[in-house]
C-alpha cells in the first residue's frame, strides 16, 4: 500500500471536518443574530410601551391618546378643529390641570382662569418647540406677542393687560354692535337684490361669520375697517390671514415635507405664502407709521397702546 492511499482519505476527512465546522459556525451566526433581533424588538415593545404610559408629572393627570414618540401634538395636528381637540384635553382632568407631551417634552395644560392667572404672575418663561417656532415666525414675525418670553413677554403683557380696560370693552361692544348691524344691512339688500331679479344666491354661513370676526378684529384691535360686511366678500387682506392660517397648519401636520420645511423651494404654495405675507407686512407697516404719526390720547385700541408703550420708553 503506497502512502498516497494514506495521505488521501485524511485529506477527505480533514475537508469533510472543514465543511461540517463551517455548517456549524453559519448555524450559530444564523442563532445569534435571531437571538439579538429577538433582544431588540422586546426592548422597542418595551420602549415604546414606556414612553406610551409614561406620565410627563407624577401627581398630575396624563391626557389620553399619548403617542410614543410625537407625544399628544398629532391630536393637535390630525383635528381640522383645533378648538375642539383643545377642550378634549382640558377635559382629562376635572381640576383644570392634565400634563402632556410636545414629542419628549412634558407641558402642562392649564383650563381654570386662577391657576393660569397665578402661573402668568409668577413665571414669563415659556419654551415652544423648536419646529413650531419656525413656521410661526414666517406668519407672525420673530418679535409678536405670541412667542415673546422673558422680560420682553412681560413688559407686553402689562401693555396687553391695560388695555382690556372698561372704557376699551365697553367701546369694543358698541364695535361689536356695529359690525354685527352692518352685516344685517347689507343681508338685507343682498336679499332685496335677489327678490328683485328673481334669483336665488346661496351664501356660506361660516364664510359670512369669519367676516365678522376678522371686521370685529379690525375695529378694536386695530382701530380700521377692513370692510368685509359691507361688501359680503373677503377683502385681499382677509384672504390673506386666512390663507396663511391655513398654510401653517397644512406644515405642521407634515412640518418635515421638503416643500413645507424650506418656504425657498419655488412651489406654488411657497410663492403664494410670500405674496400675501407681504400684503399683511406692508399693511400693518403702513399703519404704525400712520399711528406714530397721528396718535390720540383717546385710542384705547391694542394698536394704539402697543404704540404709546415703546414711544414711552425710547
Amino acid at each position: 500500500m503506497t502512502a498516497s492511499a494514506f495521505v488521501l482519505p485524511a485529506i477527505l476527512d480533514v475537508a469533510a471536518i472543514g465543511r461540517w465546522g463551517c455548517c456549524c459556525s453559519l448555524q450559530q451566526m444564523l442563532a445569534s443574530m435571531t437571538s439579538m433581533a429577538i433582544v431588540v424588538v422586546l426592548a422597542l415593545v418595551l420602549l415604546i410601551n414606556y414612553w406610551k404610559n409614561k406620565k410627563p408629572f407624577a401627581d398630575i393627570p396624563m391626557a389620553p391618546g399619548n403617542h410614543w414618540l410625537y407625544g399628544h401634538i398629532h391630536l393637535f395636528l390630525q383635528s381640522e378643529n383645533f378648538e375642539e381637540a383643545l377642550t378634549q384635553i382640558s377635559h382629562a382632568s376635572k381640576d383644570g390641570l392634565v400634563g402632556l407631551w410636545a414629542g419628549k417634552r412634558p407641558i402642562v395644560s392649564v383650563s381654570d382662569v386662577d391657576l393660569a392667572r397665578t402661573i402668568l404672575q409668577v413665571s414669563s418663561q415659556r419654551h415652544p418647540p423648536r419646529l413650531v417656532l419656525r413656521f410661526l415666525y414666517k406668519f407672525v414675525g420673530r418679535y409678536n406677542l405670541i412667542t415673546l418670553n422673558g422680560k420682553e413677554w412681560k413688559y407686553h403683557r402689562d401693555t396687553v393687560a391695560s388695555t382690556f380696560c372698561p372704557e376699551f370693552l365697553q367701546e369694543s361692544q358698541i364695535s361689536m354692535e356695529q359690525v354685527a348691524m352692518t352685516m344685517v344691512h347689507s343681508l338685507q339688500k343682498q336679499i332685496f337684490a335677489n327678490k328683485k331679479s328673481k334669483s336665488l344666491q346661496i351664501m356660506d354661513v361660516e364664510a359670512l361669520m369669519k367676516m365678522i370676526a376678522m371686521d370685529i378684529f379690525g375695529r378694536t384691535a386695530l382701530s380700521t375697517d377692513l370692510g368685509s360686511c359691507q361688501r359680503l366678500t373677503p377683502t385681499p387682506l382677509v384672504q390673506a390671514f386666512e390663507f396663511l392660517m391655513e398654510d401653517q397648519m397644512d406644515r405642521l401636520r407634515s412640518p418635515l415635507l421638503p416643500q413645507h420645511f424650506f418656504f425657498s423651494i419655488p412651489t406654488r404654495q411657497n410663492k403664494r405664502h410670500q405674496r400675501e405675507r407681504d400684503l399683511i407686512r406692508c399693511f400693518v407697516a403702513d399703519l404704525l407709521n400712520e399711528k406714530r404719526d397721528i396718535l390720540k390720547d383717546g385710542d384705547r385700541d391694542l394698536l394704539s397702546h402697543l404704540v404709546q408703550a415703546h414711544a414711552s420708553t425710547t
